[in-house]
């Protein structure tokens, strides 16, 4: 079911936040599978409108299939907002002034989307591979959703972007993202691997436009990739997170081919189900893994954990 108004949504057990519906799917379909599947009521908040080119979006027929509702915000997506995100090095790398007003009424927004669901799950995006559109759902989200003794909040990796060797580490380093001692750090990638699997990406193949546009998105993560080499995350002072690793049930890929059709947006269901096999087993887990970071409470000075008053 397809949610317009904000008045009209009730209480969820679980909720997720994205840019645009697909991309939630896409990046949970295990565990969406693993909650429909005991009945959980799940919502998918979609903040921005589809960005030109991006395909249709899943019919009615396919959320209910997948038994999701989705709320659309309906906010302007980066190429409607600001003429500057005319590429995707743009939406990748860049940021716009007007961003501002767009963080904030989406976190707006957030808030009145929290008062009325009480979702005891809140899963948000990590925004791995830097779209403009996906770090303003981040940003809205974490500064809306804090970890509380009634509610576990949990950044996804989103998917596709996070196939690509050592994308997942760079953003942890860009959050300057706080691990436990003994939590298992998102593998290292040498440059030219990662590099070159960002450039033959399937789901960046029709987004990267000319031989002018891959030298800049190639330069452009190069000095991302070389900032994240300096990242402890030990010492470092930012997010605390804690990687869960979600044994993928099968009827996520039941999911995949819903969300997709016969598209080929993220390279088809079947191509996307192979990269995510591949690392999955690169995780540790099954054939369908997929990892999530918790967040766990902000420290005060004296390094004692901040719990909120109800704890």
């Amino acid at each position: 079911m397809r949610i317009t108004r904000l008045e009209d949504l009730e209480r969820y057990d679980c909720l997720y936040v994205a840019a645009e519906t697909a991309h939630a799917l896409v990046s949970c379909s295990g565990r969406i599978a693993s909650e429909t599947g005991r009945g959980l009521e799940v919502l998918v908040v979609s903040l921005f409108g589809p960005a030109p080119g991006d395909g249709a979006q899943p019919s009615a027929a396919a959320l209910a299939r997948i038994g999701v509702d989705v709320y659309q915000a309906g906010l302007p997506c980066a190429q409607a907002r600001s003429a500057s995100y005319r590429s995707y090095v743009a939406c990748a790398f860049g940021r716009d002034a007007g961003d501002a007003a767009c963080l904030d009424q989406a976190a707006h927004l957030l808030e009145g989307v929290a008062r009325r669901t009480r979702a005891r799950h809140v899963y948000v995006p990590l925004a791995v591979g830097g779209h403009i559109d996906h770090r303003l759902a981040h940003e809205a989200a974490v500064r809306t959703f804090e970890p509380e003794a009634e509610r576990d909040v949990l950044l996804y990796e989103d998917r596709p972007a996070a196939f690509v060797p050592g994308a997942v580490r760079i953003r942890l380093a860009q959050l300057g993202a706080r691990l436990p001692p003994a939590a298992p750090v998102a593998a290292r990638s040498s440059l030219p691997r990662f590099l070159f699997r960002l450039q033959t990406a399937p789901h960046l193949q029709r987004q990267l436009q000319g031989m002018g546009e891959r030298f800049r998105c190639t330069v452009a993560a190069l000095h991302e990739w070389r900032a994240a080499r300096g990242w402890d995350p030990r010492r470092s002072l930012g997010l605390r997170l804690q990687p869960i690793l979600q044994d993928g049930e099968t009827g996520g890929l039941s999911v995949l081919r819903d969300v997709l059709g016969e598209e080929t947006r993220f390279g088809g269901h079947e191509g996307l189900a192979a990269l995510a096999a591949k690392y999955a087993k690169g995780l540790g887990g099954g054939p369908n893994a997929e990892r999530y970071w918790l967040l766990l409470p902000s420290l005060d000075e004296g390094g004692a954990a901040k719990l909120p008053p109800s704890a």
